[in-house]
This record gives structure tokens, C-alpha cells and sequence, in this order.
């Protein structure tokens, strides 16, 4: 059986059972852009918007793609717990058996981590994930990832766009219904043993896999999935590894689509730790952990005395490379490589140039880390850790995306290591800046709306600052639009996708760098001072600089 096409959307809308007129407003302002990281947006009714014709519209720009390279695609899918997120799931599903494509699904929600190594357990040309990640609860989105389980790169996103921009009519796109498409031989359920395999693998992450058996019960955890996938995975990791003292925020295992407890989902945001750290204090944990609907990013708060202090993901970034580094299992670490993002802090390099360890650098997002990943194991270094300050990190390369799951385990067998010597994460990072120095980081966002100058003009009062005004010394400035780096009088070229980034590096090693985001309608400013003066000198600036946003 098929579903019934429509000729265009208003009919759609009423067949819905809806009286009035089509949404206003931008629901019909043209289509959610599709790059590397898929579509993401509201969900609701219009071709800008996230709903069951446009996801169908996106997987057969997919469906087109893989046709194009092999005679029999498989293809993986998951889905988060957020509302609408299953009804998507199913149509791409469906779409996919209707034209003859193996698909193997999840039969409940899973992490983003979890797909990405299902794709390649699978040994699939390109894996789906319905997700908004951390965004509000009005969100929702579809990421595809390649047979590397790594998320798009440029070259593939654009020939998959250039296959969606053909589609005349996403509403004319026939799709066999769930129970027709379950009835053919295309449609499989995932395996209960990808998720064996997945929590198998992460022994290869753990330096003190035997220590953490034999003691992991001395280390007291909180943990909260923030509504998400990441309950039966996390808890069932924590318990298989020895870190079995977890008490977990009852409240918020609710897999709501609404996120009924919380403003938004993100573990970037301490007061999303509200319920986790009450409970911390009440059981008297030494770490509170959360992870985000699709369990993805990985937030902490630390005991240190009465109080409970967060990390952020700079800190956890440096906290992870230094215990990599110095409970090393052997003694040759130099064959080992790392990757950040350029808007990571340059803590994390100074780390590794002192251990004489390859520190690579990409642009924002874990597209790039997974795709360098795949390039530089190539040769004849191994991966060891990468990160991104928004709370993504990646321990072992079984997985191409970062992954709270694996970030949890690590975090955890560190803070037993460290507290079996006295100490807390804290007086480690204490430790960690003392011998590297200090760093002082803040993320300082602008929220785009019709109040606020457009983007590209925003960048061009970022990009020509006066920096002498606020007496400093500019050093070398990073145009990866242009692709160019001056320093001084000389110029080179930026060896990284181009990208409408710029940043400033000053002679005492500070840097701002701004960019618009990919995922949500704001500019970020990304301030990383070695001083406390410089700091507070870059965030004034860019304080300035959005006093300036609003349109005249």
C-alpha cells in the first residue's frame, strides 16, 4: 500500500483536518539549508520547517545519492526521544524499503554514539539519525553520516544537496506505509548485539580497566539522561566497567520530548544540573554527570568541599588529555595524535606539545574531527583523544562522532584515579594549569532576530575592530573565509575548508574568534586569554561589539 501524494501544500494541510490558511510567518520562506550537518529547525507545517514531507524529501536526495554508487545501499537509522522524532524515523524507513534499500532500525531510541558505530558494525553506506541534540524542545533535525560513521563532509553534503534540490514536489514523493514497509525484506530491526559490541569496545578507552572492577564502587556518581537515550546505555557502561554507585535523577529518565524539567537540554548550562546537583548533595556524590537527549555531549559538576562546581568543556578537555597522557600504558606515546577544533582552548595544545604528541586542528563541528581522524590514521600515527569545547570528546575511533558514553566512563576511572590520591578533577585542573598555565575561556553568544543587524554584517564589524583601542597588540589575524593568515606583512594559506570564521591572535597568545553557528540563528564569540586583563579586555570588546548589533 502507498500513501496518498498531494499536488501541494495547502491541500496537505487541510487533509490534516486543519479549517484555516497555511501557517504564516517563514514556514514557507524557502527550504531548511542542508550541509554537513543535515537539516535541523522548528518542527511544524511549511518547506521550512522539520515534518514527515520534508524528512521524506531529504532522504530521497539520499536515496538518489546512493543509487548513483552502488546497486544494494543498507542504511542505518535511529532517533531521539524528542516529540515527532519516531514518526520521522518512520517515514524514512518506509521511503528507504520503497525503493529497495536495506534499513536496519532501532526499535527504541539510541544515542547519536551508538549510531554512528552501528553504521559502521553494519558495515552501511550511510546511517540517519533524527535529532535536534541539545536544542530546545520546539527542534528537531536529520543527520546523515557516511560509511565511516563519521558526519558528512563538504564534498558529500553538496552532492546529496544537489539531489534534494532536484525534488520538484516533496509532497508527490510516494512512500510505502510502516506495516507494507515492515512486511518486505528490506526492513531489519538493529541487533541487540550492536549494543554489546558498542559497550565492549569501550575497554579499549579505559587505562585502569581492573582498578576500576576492583574500586569503582568508591566513587560515588549522579547521573542524569536530561530525558534522553542515554539512560539504559550509561547506567548499563557505569555498572559493566565497576562504577556501580550511580544514583540516577528519577525524574528526568522520562523519555519527554518535551523536556518537562528542564528550559533546555543542553549540559553546556549549569542550571540544567539543578535536579542532578540537589540530588549529588543529598547522597553526597563526587561527580554529577548529565548527558543530552541524544547523549552526545557530556556536562559534570565536581564535589570540591560543601560546594559542587561545574566544568567547562575547555577544563574537561584539558582534565581528559593530561590523564591520558600521564596514565599512559606505555612508554612511546609519540606515534599517538590528537584533534580540536580552532575555537578550542590553546591549553589543549600546549598539553600536547609538551608530551611531543601531533596536535591537529579543524574547523568547528565533529564532522571535521571524525574526517581527520580517518585521514591521519592513515599513516602510521593512532588516534588518542579528540574535543570540542562544547562538551564533545572521543576516546576511541570505533565511533566517528563525539560520545558522552564514552566520555562518561573516562571521566569517571579519572576522578577515581585522582581521588584515590587525595584529590578532586578540580585540584587536578589546578595542577594541570600551574604546569601549563592558565587559561580563561568564555563562549559570549548573540542571538540573531529582527532586532539585530544581519550576520555577514556583523562579521565585518567583527573582522575590523580596532584592536590598538583597546591596547592590543594584534599578532596574526585568521580570515578562513579567505583562506588566509597574515602575520605582519607575510601571508600563508589556511590548509582548511573555507568557512565564515576570523580570528585574532595577540602577542601574549590570546585569541578571539567569531563565527556564526550552524545550528541555531546566533553568533558566537569564542574569547581564550592567557590573563586575566586580556580576558576581561576581549570580552569588553565583544560586548561593544553587540552593543553596536541593534539596527538602527
Amino acid at each position: 500500500m502507498l500513501t496518498e501524494k498531494y499536488e501541494d501544500w495547502n491541500t496537505y494541510y487541510h487533509q490534516l483536518g486543519h479549517k484555516n490558511d497555511l501557517p504564516k510567518g517563514d514556514a514557507f520562506d524557502g527550504y531548511l539549508s542542508f550541509g554537513t550537518g543535515g537539516i535541523r529547525g522548528l518542527m511544524g507545517i511549511g518547506t521550512n520547517r522539520i515534518n514527515v514531507q520534508i524528512v521524506r524529501r531529504v532522504t530521497m536526495g539520499l536515496i538518489r545519492y546512493l543509487q548513483k554508487s552502488t546497486d544494494q545501499a543498507t542504511v542505518v537509522v535511529s532517533y531521539d526521544t524528542r516529540e515527532n522524532s519516531l514518526d520521522y524515523a518512520h517515514a524514512v524507513v518506509t521511503l528507504l524499503a520503497t525503493y529497495g534499500i536495506n534499513v536496519f532500525c532501532t526499535p527504541t531510541p539510541a544515542p547519536t554514539p551508538e549510531l554512528s558505530f552501528a553504521t559502521r558494525y553494519y558495515h552501511a553506506d550511510a546511517g540517519i539519525m533524527i535529532t535536534a541534540s541539545h536544542n530546545p524542545r520546539e527542534y528537531n533535525g536529520y543527520k546523515i553520516y557516511n560509511a565511516e560513521g563519521c558526519q558528512l563532509t563538504p564534498d558529500e553534503a553538496d552532492k546529496i544537496a544537489s539531489e534534494i534540490n532536484r525534488i520538484q514536489n516533496e509532497l508527490s514523493i510516494f512512500s510505502l506505509d510502516l506495516k507494507s514497509a515492515q512486511q518486505t525484506s528490506f526492513t531489519h530491526q538493529w541487533s541487540s548485539q550492536v549494543t554489546e559490541e558498542y559497550l565492549n569496545h569501550m575497554r579499549s578507552i579505559l587505562r585502569r580497566p581492573k582498578v576500576d572492577l576492583a574500586d569503582g564502587d568508591q566513587l560515588k556518581l549522579v547521573y542524569t539522561p536530561l530525558h534522553g537515550t542515554g539512560l539504559h546505555v550509561m547506567t548499563h557502561a557505569f555498572k559493566m566497567y565497576g562504577f556501580a554507585n550511580v544514583n540516577v535523577v528519577k525524574a528526568q529518565t522520562v523519555m519527554d520530548g518535551r523536556f518537562a524539567t528542564v528550559k533546555v537540554p543542553n549540559p553546556e548550562y549549569p542550571e540544567t544540573f539543578d535536579m542532578a546537583v540537589s540530588l549529588a548533595k543529598k547522597c553526597g556524590a563526587d561527580l554529577a554527570l548529565a548527558t543530552d537527549p541524544d547523549a552526545d555531549r557530556l556536562g559534570v559538576f565536581v564535589k570540591q568541599g560543601d560546594q559542587y562546581q561545574s566544568l567547562d568543556g575547555n577544563q574537561l578537555g584539558a582534565i581528559f588529555l593530561e590523564y591520558l597522557l600521564t596514565s599512559a600504558d606505555d612508554t612511546d606515546i609519540s606515534h599517538k595524535f590528537i584533534v580540536k577544533t580552532i575555537v578550542t582552548s590553546d591549553l589543549i595544545k600546549r598539553i600536547a606539545d609538551h608530551y611531543d604528541i601531533q596536535c591537529a586542528e579543524t574547523l568547528t563541528g565533529f564532522k571535521y574531527i571524525g574526517d581527520a581522524i580517518a585521514r591521519l590514521s592513515k599513516s602510521d600515527k593512532k588516534f588518542l583523544f579528540g574535543c570540542e569545547e562544547s562538551f564533545g570528546y572521543l576516546f576511541g575511533d570505533f565511533v566517528r562522532d563525539k560520545d558522552a558514553i564514552q566520555a562518561g566512563l573516562v571521566i569517571a576511572e579519572a576522578a577515581l584515579f585522582y581521588k584515590q590520591q587525595g584529590l578532586t578533577l578540580i585540584d587536578e585542573l589546578e595542577q594541570i594549569y600551574q604546569k601549563y598555565g592558565r587559561s580563561f575561556d568564555k563562549l559570549i553568544k548573540l542571538t540573531l532576530d529582527e532586532n539585530v543587524m544581519n550576520v555577514d554584517d556583523l562579521m565585518t564589524q567583527f573582522r575590523n575592530i580596532n584592536w590598538a583601542g583597546y591596547n592590543l597588540n594584534v599578532n596574526m589575524t585568521s580570515n578562513y573565509q579567505t583562506g588566509i593568515t597574515c602575520h605582519g606583512l607575510s601571508e600563508t594559506e589556511i590548509d582548511l575548508p573555507k568557512s565564515n570564521v576570523y580570528q585574532v591572535t595577540f602577542t601574549d597568545g590570546s585569541k578571539i574568534t567569531g563565527r556564526p553557528s550552524g545550528t541555531e540563528p546566533m553568533c558566537k564569540f569564542y574569547v581564550d586569554a592567557t590573563s586575566q586583563q586580556s580576558y576581561q579586555t576581549l570580552c569588553e570588546s565583544v560586548q561593544n561589539l553587540i552593543n553596536r548589533a541593534g539596527k538602527n
